[in-house]
């Protein structure tokens, strides 16, 4: 196996990429990072029951405190009518997993739209209205901290967002009449609703498929620095 086709797998698969444990990917930092924060499986980043609501089951919480779930997390998780915004650490994991897609993108599909090229290369949702969905969603949440992102150039960006925990029969659930960026305007109905399970799905999803084609030496760089750029932007040195 090639140097190049080592050296990408090990980007996408290690977080220590030398045997010294020194040089870290950033794309496997925020992988795990993300997974943590979401009460996910650290490892393979399944759900576990955390996305299904309705089970009772005795969850063994003492066993999985070293592979870095949060209990806390979990418990508020199985709560049916628990919406979004109580839990920061919710907040946090689902930053961590946009910024994973836009990593993903950058690195691999293209420097411009890059959440969109790594949802059509790597995932399921191809629709157009549901990509800038969630680039808006990156947008307000990365930048502000928020869940409004305004933009008068671009229709299909901008967005007020309520993001649920209810199991919803669909990832992204758009109003009939959309938010024309008017911030004096409360109306809930307008909103964009957003199911953060499923789409936490969708971005695992995207990584499973990333981290398979890294396996069978089939992924290249989209940087225009090659794999220089890569070691100096995407890596971190401790």
């Amino acid at each position: 196996m090639n140097t190049n086709v080592e050296l990408l797998k090990d980007f996408v698969t290690e977080r220590f990429m030398d045997k010294q444990k020194r040089r870290q990917s950033c794309l496997v930092m925020a992988l795990e990072n993300a997974r943590r924060l979401s009460g996910r499986d650290k490892d393979t980043g399944k759900s576990r029951e955390a996305c299904t609501y309705g089970n009772n089951e005795k969850y063994d919480v003492e066993s999985k405190k070293s592979s870095g779930y949060i209990p806390e997390l979990y418990e508020s998780c199985l709560n049916p009518n628990n919406s979004f915004g109580t839990d920061d650490t919710l907040i946090c994991g689902l930053i961590h997993y946009l910024i994973l897609l836009d990593l993903i993108g950058n690195v691999f599909c293209s420097k411009k739209n890059a959440i969109h090229k790594a949802l059509e290369e790597f995932s399921s949702i191809f629709d157009k209205k549901e990509q800038d969905a969630i680039y808006a969603l990156r947008c307000c949440l990365a930048h502000n901290y928020g869940l409004t992102n305004k933009n008068e150039n671009n229709q299909g960006r901008q967005h007020k967002f309520t993001l649920l925990l209810n199991d919803e029969e669909e990832m992204i659930k758009f109003p009939e009449t959309s938010w024309k960026g008017d911030y004096t305007n409360k109306d809930e109905t307008m909103s964009t609703q957003i199911d953060v399970c499923k789409l936490i799905d969708a971005i695992e999803e995207a990584y499973q498929n990333l981290k398979e084609m890294a396996e069978a030496g089939n992924l290249e760089l989209c940087l225009d620095g090659k794999e220089n750029e890569l070691m100096a932007r995407f890596t971190i040195c401790t």
